[in-house]
């Protein structure tokens, strides 16, 4: 019962996560996405052949730490009351930009170990086909031609895949590069009121830099 509770755990901090992010329909909006598939697609050359794996298992390893030390920045930046505006649910229940930023930098993190993860994969199950597999479906009458075709075909399948998550993973730097950028800008607009008011505390500041903030979405 424990490691059921820890297992629906896991599953909720997950569901959270891909809800604030925006679901499938964020991702398929998203430019970095389309991008590393067209990538992908002219990087033919590269991913059809083996070996790809060890690109990835030597950019994906400092990439991440990379997107970890920005997280860490994000978490440490601006003070109490800059925290305070960007913390905390919307009056319509919507997410607060504190929120939506942190799931967009757990996105980024998840889809570089993904990439990891796939290229050992890959690495791990380039191996020749077991020839006591091979009998055990000719004896079923399947031929030969058929089950290396078959095999090619998912071996090319699964390439493509782990090279696309590669691609999106060098994307979602430049996309957390990006966050951390609109983040300073965020505080850069709040600290500029802030010093308008304390000069001049009878003028009237134009705009609402609360509402701008709250209104500003990361992907």
């Amino acid at each position: 019962m424990k490691i059921l509770k820890k297992f629906n755990g896991v599953v909720k901090i997950f569901s959270i996560y891909w809800t604030t992010y925006g679901r499938t329909k964020e991702l398929l909006q998203s430019l970095y996405f389309w991008m590393a598939i067209i990538i992908t697609g002219l990087s033919f050359n590269i991913w059809f052949n083996p070996d790809w794996w060890s690109l990835v298992l030597g950019v994906i390893p400092n990439l991440m730490g990379f997107s970890l030390g920005g997280f860490a920045i994000f978490l440490a930046f601006g003070d109490n009351q800059f925290l305070s505006i960007i913390r905390g649910s919307n009056e319509n229940g919507k997410s607060s930009p504190f929120i939506n930023l942190s799931a967009s930098f757990v996105h980024f993190i998840l889809v570089q170990m993904l990439a990891l993860l796939s290229a050992i994969a890959a690495k791990s199950l380039y191996i020749p086909f077991p020839e006591w597999i091979l009998n055990i479906f000719t004896s079923l009458g399947i031929s030969e031609t058929f089950i290396w075709g078959f095999a090619s075909i998912l071996r090319t399948i699964g390439w493509f895949l782990g090279f696309f998550l590669f691609i999106y993973a060098l994307f979602t730097a430049i996309a957390a590069t990006m966050a951390i950028f609109r983040l300073t800008r965020w505080f850069d607009i709040y600290s500029g009121k802030n010093i308008s008011k304390r000069k001049n505390p009878k003028r009237k500041i134009r705009g609402n830099h609360q509402e701008y903030i709250r209104k500003r979405r990361i992907r």
